[in-house]
């Protein structure tokens, strides 16, 4: 039922009847299907309203599917309750009768006959972007309505808002960088350049600043004479080819013109049915060769576990997103600002005092680090080698900072403006300091998760000078060459080559399996900064790095990009005025994971000094993995303290006993506070595992506060339960893969210009990777597979357009998309971790914790838990591969990618 509401508004009201949970699956997916083709057809802008008898039971797990249920869920979820989840999050809904606190009698709408059990099985919901219009949600118990199940009653007060535009926003000049992917343009742009560069006359004396300022305002003149100003802010299909597509549109046009005219023959006609023909046998190939490409590049993402790289490629798939007028609360939370003027002056506020906290290390813990020697290589001048490096290693397609001109200019701008760089870089360096506009900042927000009017729930991002990128990229390479490997700890896997968050979770989940065989108990600590990054004392963080042997010229130049920095907010294309920023590293600076990694090695190496609380393993690298004898001999093992694990600025400690851990967090927070760093009480949270004598778990306390204990931890994107088990973790994973394949639906599922071939390519790049993050870590049961098959097929099915009633088997489906079955997808995915573990060197964590066993401990009688290395055995099986030669295989990385594929 559609009825129509002022404004020229809408609400759509859906009533349905679900099967119950002893239907059959063919009807469940029936039902499911065509209330899918229902939400489809349901206009964008309309008000939805979706009600009725769900025979479901979708329990209370906020944190799994965050944007479906509210915090006052009752129960657990059933089969039919992950359908309706699924079925939600595809379709960004949230179900309103979780979102409000009641009673238990007002919550739960039915009652069972035989249990006596009441259920909440009926449900009212709507649009994630309306709950804010529902007032209460609740069951009205004194209705009769000759039924079995109570009534449900919703307060609604819609709030219609009128067309959004935004309020004389300007958005900053930019080129039109998307012409260089073209040869010819790529080779003019180079031509122009060698002749304004050659043009370029500045006086001599110049200050940096001032070579700087004419470089800058001649690459950017010459930049947008040659490829002129992009047409619209966001790429998509017809990019790369759009003058071609531009001329078959006027040639369709043209011929329509003729056909229109009175005296029109046969001739005209056709010609107009041949330039219709044309122009959309081109558009057909454009789309298809552009999601080709995507998926690709996707899929090589998810491959390299590159996650910047694979979000990055998700936005541009997914398009531009809508966005409303911005509203943000006032910093004593008591007004709501929506002027843009307002919204501006709050987010400056905002980072002024954020980016100016005081935070310094104290004398004494300085004193404490032992001096190394001084690398006095690292204050030679920048090669010409070195500056090409970096500029070779910046990334395509990132925002620019305040100059406005983009890496792509820097790569493609010729010989003449590569050797004006590398000059100026050279005159930095002797002068010591570098331009102004290098230290600057243009700070854009990126929302992170919770109220979005509080400005403490976003991220700041600061938009940086691609040339002081070029810059701080060579100070890295330095650093990351001659002080990192000797300083950072094997446990620290944050932006250093070769390391992934995978890494991490791997490690975590392999110590939880192992203390499980091994009967033993484990306490867990999560420790959250509050704003790690931008609370590091700059002046402390400058004089540990002479401790730890870089010389004083190259901690100057470092020094120089930080002092003196200034930075304005971005909103909507509005800049604020300009403020001092005088602490932290800049998040969206290449130097800032490893100058924050630095700072946490030196704070980990005054916590822990002659500590020996932890885990302890035994490990034999070079060993048969599937043979556990050779642990008896215990000299040719190596015994291996795991007390922390590192990624960037999350930190997860470990220890078997709650003495233990509690003195590990005491030294950890001890140490925090001497280098400047602050614990967040309420994020950091506790996770305990139990052995089987089931030993009461222990408060752990930070500073006289008890942390949260929990069931549960999402880590470093991939849910860790206190049973080990990864029930939890793939009901998450489908939430998302479920979200992910919902915004596709309109863009790419229902394209019929797009090829099955090319869709399967993408479902697999986009939702699959999704759906599959971290699965390389998993110890996977049979129930598993079956869960994630289904779900998969669920999806292919909706591609296709085909329901149960077609009688399509799965091996069919599959084929028509081109995918592999989920378990292929699997075994792939464990058996190329596997490899890829094999060819790590023997000193690297997750190498060292699978080939180990807990130091104490013995297994416990009965059946053993299906371990992580008894999977690896059973796909080595799968995909024939012997287990005398496998680890001989593996070492060969092309012949192990075709095996296990």
């Amino acid at each position: 039922m559609r009825l129509p509401l002022a404004n020229d508004n809408y609400a759509t009201f859906i009533s349905v009847y679900a099967p119950t949970l002893t239907n059959t699956d063919e009807k469940k997916e029936a039902f499911y299907n065509q209330l899918a083709c229902t939400l489809r057809q349901v206009p964008h802008t309309d008000k939805l309203i979706l009600m009725g008898d769900f025979n479901a039971r979708i329990g209370s797990d906020y944190d799994k599917w965050p944007l479906v249920l509210g915090k006052h869920g009752i129960g657990k979820c059933n089969s039919n309750g992950e359908l309706l989840l699924s079925l939600c999050s595809e379709f960004e809904l949230t179900v309103t009768n979780t979102m409000f606190k009641q009673r238990d009698e007002t919550e739960t709408t039915w009652m069972h006959p035989r249990s006596k059990h009441w259920h909440m099985i009926d449900f009212i919901i709507t649009r994630c972007r309306e709950k804010m219009d529902f007032h209460s949600t609740r069951v009205m118990r004194g209705a009769n309505c000759w039924t079995d199940h109570q009534m449900l009653r919703s307060k609604v007060a819609f709030c219609l808002r009128e067309k959004y535009s935004k309020q004389g926003s300007k958005k900053p000049s930019k080129l039109n960088i998307a012409k260089l992917n073209a040869i010819d343009h790529r080779e003019s742009l180079a031509r122009d350049m060698n002749d304004a560069i050659d043009k370029l006359d500045v006086e001599e004396g110049s200050s940096v600043d001032q070579e700087w300022t004419a470089l800058q305002q001649v690459v950017f003149n010459t930049t947008k004479t040659s490829l002129g100003k992009p047409n619209r802010r966001h790429q998509d299909w017809f990019d790369p080819d759009d003058q071609k597509l531009l001329q078959l549109l006027n040639n369709r046009d043209q011929a329509h013109q003729k056909v229109l005219q009175s005296r029109s023959t046969r001739s005209t006609v056709a010609a107009y049915k041949v330039a219709c023909r044309q122009l959309q046998q081109h558009t057909r190939s454009l789309k298809t060769a552009w999601w080709d490409r995507k998926a690709e590049e996707l899929q090589g993402a998810a491959d390299r576990n590159d996650m910047k790289g694979f979000y990055s490629g998700l936005k541009e798939i997914w398009g531009p997103q809508k966005k409303g007028p911005v509203q943000l609360k006032s910093a004593d939370g008591q007004e709501i600002f929506s002027d843009n003027k307002r919204v501006l002056e709050r987010w400056s506020e905002h980072f002024q005092k954020l980016l100016n906290v005081p935070g310094e290390i104290e004398p004494e813990a300085l004193d404490n680090i032992q001096q190394r020697t001084i690398k006095t290589c690292l204050d030679e001048t920048p090669s010409m080698d070195e500056t090409m490096k970096a500029i070779m290693g910046l990334k395509d397609g990132k925002a620019p900072g305040g100059d406005g001109i983009p890496a792509e200019v820097w790569k493609h701008g010729g010989t003449n403006l590569l050797v004006k760089l590398h000059q100026l870089i050279h005159k930095a360096w002797d002068e010591g300091s570098v331009p102004q506009a290098w230290k600057d900042a243009t700070i854009i927000t990126i929302y992170k998760k919770g109220d979005r009017t509080d400005c403490g729930n976003y991220r700041g991002i600061s938009l940086l000078s691609v040339a002081g990128k070029v810059f701080a990229r060579i100070l890295l390479d330095r650093l990351s060459q001659h002080i990192t490997p000797e300083v950072v700890p094997e446990s620290q896997c944050g932006f250093r080559s070769n390391r992934s968050t995978i890494d991490m979770i791997f490690s975590l989940r392999q110590i939880q399996e192992k203390c499980i065989e091994q009967d033993q108990p484990l306490y867990m600590v999560f420790v959250d900064f509050t704003k790690a990054f931008d609370t590091v004392g700059r002046t402390g963080l400058w004089k540990l790095l002479r401790k730890y042997g870089c010389p004083e010229k190259f901690t100057s130049m470092i020094e120089s990009l930080h002092t003196g920095m200034k930075a304005n907010v971005s909103v909507g294309g509005e800049t604020s005025e300009t403020f001092d920023v005088t602490n932290g590293v800049k998040q969206g600076c290449v130097l800032a994971p490893t100058l924050f990694s630095i700072l946490l090695s030196a704070m980990l190496e005054e916590a822990f000094q002659g500590m020996k609380d932890g885990v302890y393993i035994q490990s034999r690298p070079d060993a048969d993995l599937f043979n556990t004898t050779h642990f008896k001999a215990r000299t040719k093992s190596t015994l291996v303290l795991i007390r922390e694990l590192l990624f960037a600025d999350d930190s997860a400690l470990l220890a078997h006993s709650p003495q233990e851990i509690q003195r590990i967090i005491n030294a950890f927070s001890d140490a925090s506070k001497k280098f400047g760093l602050k614990i967040n009480i309420k994020k950091t949270e506790v996770l305990y595992q139990p052995n089987s004598s089931r030993t009461q778990e222990v408060d752990v306390r930070v500073d006289g506060n008890i942390l949260n204990s929990v069931p549960e931890f999402t880590y470093l994107g991939s849910t860790v339960r206190k049973d080990g088990q990864i029930d939890a973790e793939i009901q998450r994973r489908m939430a998302k893969a479920s979200a992910s394949f919902g915004r596709l639906h309109q863009r790419l599922w229902n394209n019929h210009h797009v090829s099955m071939k090319v869709k399967g390519k993408i479902y697999r790049a986009v939702v699959i990777s999704t759906l599959l993050y971290g699965a390389e870590s998993w110890t996977v049961y049979r129930r598993h597979v079956k869960k994630l098959h289904a779900f998969m097929m669920r999806h292919l099915r909706s591609i296709l357009k085909i329901t149960w009633i077609d009688k399509m088997t799965n091996k069919e489906i599959l084929d028509k998309t081109g995918l592999p079955s989920m378990e292929d997808l699997l075994i792939r995915k464990n058996l190329r971790w596997t490899g890829h573990l094999m060819r790590m060197p023997q000193d690297r964590l997750p190498k060292q914790i699978l080939f180990s066993q807990l130091h104490v401990g013995h297994r416990k009688r009965g059946r053993p838990r299906l371990r992580y290395k008894d999977t690896i055995k059973r796909n080595l099986k799968q995909r024939n591969i012997k287990l005398e030669s496998w680890a001989k295989l593996s070492k060969q990385r092309s012949e192990w990618r075709t095996a296990v594929t």
